[in-house]
């Protein structure tokens, strides 16, 4: 019996939709999708994706810069992320 042991490298597949840059509500929602498969994270926190890598989140603001880091890990430790700045003004 032979064995082939290969080593992923690559980054999942992380695509965001549309960040918001000022917002005058309390929250605003992120969206996107990564590869089937990858857990997402917002700010942290793990967020549900359905079964073809979808999320879609509301995250909480506070007054003034908000940092939004997204970040997507495969099965294997890879990580990719995004991150921007949302102003909060309510």
């Amino acid at each position: 019996m032979q064995f082939h042991l290969e080593q992923k490298r690559t980054p999942p597949l992380l695509v965001i939709n549309g960040s918001p840059k000022k917002v005058s509500q309390k929250s605003c929602e992120f969206s996107g999708h990564t590869e089937a498969g990858a857990r997402v994270f917002i700010n942290g926190k793990e967020v549900p994706t359905n079964p073809e890598g979808e999320f879609r989140q509301t995250v909480e603001l506070e007054r003034g810069i908000n940092i939004i880091v997204v970040e997507a890990v495969d099965a294997v430790g890879n990580v990719s992320y995004r991150s921007s700045t949302v102003h909060g003004k309510f």
